[in-house]
């Protein structure tokens, strides 16, 4: 609650991808006041596991869903 109403964009957000109980990738909020910045680490999938399309997909929707709460 306080991430959202007071404090807003100054707490960047991370995000674990999973596949099981093994993570794959990690979603990670660069603090900027003028652009939402993403950074997808895929680093820790050594076997490819996760489709890369996938996690981009998923930082795309995760992006557009921060977007509409801001407004």
């Amino acid at each position: 609650m306080l991430r959202r109403f007071l404090l807003g964009a100054l707490l960047p957000q991370n995000y674990d991808l999973t596949l099981g109980q093994e993570r794959v990738a990690v979603l990670r909020q660069k603090f900027n006041p003028f652009a939402y910045q993403l950074m997808l680490d895929f680093s820790m999938d050594a076997g490819n596991r996760l489709d890369r399309r996938i996690g981009l997909a998923a930082a795309i929707l995760l992006a557009t869903i921060a977007g509409k709460q801001s407004e």
